[in-house]
Order: structure tokens, then sequence, then C-alpha cells
């Protein structure tokens, strides 16, 4: 159970699709989410908030993926940064739903721009999707639109997750 649907639980997703064929050789895994906003964007990158709330980092700077740069565990599997993906939605070599203004925002991003929540939340969205496509067969993703409220149980132990 991953509490959180956000940036990070769509980094260990990720993650979880990358090293699947070595640490679980076909075993089942099933994965459960727990947040009562959006997978991808989470509470903070939401989309449904105001569109005077920006990033503070410029959209060449931000990215959920991994590169020859980064020191972890398992394959590399590299994807666009935010304004790489504005590029390809730009010029057609993705699809992606987004609402006008947002369209609108996207048309005119460059890498040296900050982007909206908004447009942040679209982004993580589409790398969210990008990471289920990616996990093998024998593991599922459940999403619980619910808020955790209570962990009980031993720390070494089977744990429950109220919610």
């Amino acid at each position: 159970m991953i509490v959180g649907a956000g940036p990070r639980a769509t980094g260990v997703l990720e993650r979880i699709a990358a090293n699947a064929p070595e640490l679980l050789d076909g075993a089942r895994l099933d994965i459960h989410l727990v947040d009562p906003h959006p997978p991808g964007g989470g509470r903070i990158w939401r989309h449904d908030q105001s569109r005077l709330l920006w990033m503070n980092s410029m959209a060449e700077d931000v990215t959920m993926f991994s590169d020859d740069s980064v020191t972890h565990e398992g394959p590399v599997r590299p994807g666009p940064s935010l304004a790489e993906w504005a590029d390809l939605v730009r010029t057609g070599a993705l699809t992606v739903d987004l609402d006008p203004e947002t369209a609108a925002e996207l048309a005119g991003l460059t890498g040296q721009t900050f982007a909206s929540r908004r447009l942040q939340s679209a982004y993580l969205r589409w790398v969210y999707e990008r990471a289920l496509a990616a996990l093998p067969p024998h593991i599922t993703v459940h999403e619980h639109r619910r808020r955790a409220v209570r962990v009980s149980g031993p720390r070494d132990g089977r744990q429950q997750v109220w919610l």
C-alpha cells in the first residue's frame, strides 16, 4: 500500500516497473494507492487549483525520469523533462487531453519559463499513466480515492490502514 498518489508514488511505480522482471520473476503484486486527489499530481500538483499558482523551477529543470547522472538500483528509464514533454505535445508526437487555458500555456512554454501547477499536473498525470502502462500484467494498481486516517499494527508485522 502506498499512502499518497503524487509524484513520489509515481516514481515508486516507475521503479517497480523497471525492476519487476528481475525482482518479481512473474510473481503477482497488488499495489493499493490511497489518496483523495488524482494520481500523478496528488494534492500539491492537482489540476483543480488556481491558475495563479506557479512552480518555482524552470520547465527544463523539472523531470520525473532518471538518466545516467542518477545513482540508483535497477535500469535507467529516461524520459522527457517538462519542457521536452511540452515540445512533444506541441509537435503532435504525444496526444494529451488539455483544457483550452492549459493548452494555451503549453503553447508558449519554453525551457526557461515557469509552468503553472496545472500544467505540471498534466505532465505528472502523463508520467503516472506511462508508469502504469510499463507495469507487467502480473502487477495490478488499485486506486482508492479516500483519505488514510490511521495506521494500526506492529512496526515489524502486518499493519492495517484505516480509510
